[in-house]
């Protein structure tokens, strides 16, 4: 039922002029619920509008939003490369300066040379992976005790471990165990422990 559009008194059926206020009552027309609203026909959809989702839209955080679809490909050739990380050519010994270590044996008559070849033994089986059958101090003590003759035995061993380390460095190998030998009955074992302790230094982690 209408209403008056000015008071909002309610409007009988048939009144022209609302009792209340006297303004002349307007009837809008009414529309009928299963009327379906005309469309011109010159008027035709916008056939250009692209309903598909757009790809790699940027959205309000930044990002892209991926290609739909289960069989969408990435532009181009663009592929996703995985690149593995190098290995850790490092190994848990000291560096150590060389010109001290043969300053520091000089100075105390070879007994600083002694520890220093004590330090050198237990780094190059740290490196290597491969233990001596004797402990770092019994290598020393067993190489005093016979003159060094035993010390001859450890170098030319240690010139395989050390060609190991090279190796696993991507260097080329070479013979160090005859050099090591020679060195050492030639009386020079602190050239032996300056080249291997060179070798140390290359992967020690300090």
């Amino acid at each position: 039922m209408p209403f008056c559009t000015n008071c909002g008194k309610e409007i009988l059926e048939g009144q022209k002029f609302c009792t209340n206020c006297g303004v002349p009552v307007e009837f809008a027309p009414v529309q009928n619920e299963n009327t379906e609203p005309v469309q011109d026909e010159n008027t035709q959809p916008n056939q250009n509008i692209d309903t598909q989702p757009i790809q790699n839209e940027e959205n309000a955080q930044g990002g892209f939003y991926p290609p739909y679809g289960e069989n969408a490909q990435p532009e181009g050739n663009k592929s996703f490369e995985f690149f593995q990380q190098p290995a850790d050519l490092t190994a848990p010994v000291k560096s150590r300066s060389i010109l001290t270590c043969i300053l520091l044996s000089i100075v105390t008559c070879g007994i600083y040379g002694l520890y220093w070849h004590y330090c050198v033994v237990q780094d190059v089986a740290a490196a290597s992976g491969k233990a001596d059958d004797m402990s770092p101090a019994m290598v020393v003590l067993v190489s005093v005790i016979t003159c060094g003759i035993y010390g001859w035995i450890w170098f030319y061993n240690a010139g395989s471990k050390v060609d190991e380390i090279k190796k696993r460095n991507g260097e080329q190998e070479s013979s160090l165990s005859i050099i090591y030998l020679i060195l050492a009955v030639c009386g020079l074992s602190i050239v032996d422990l300056a080249l291997i302790q060179t070798e140390l230094n290359k992967i020690a982690v300090e």
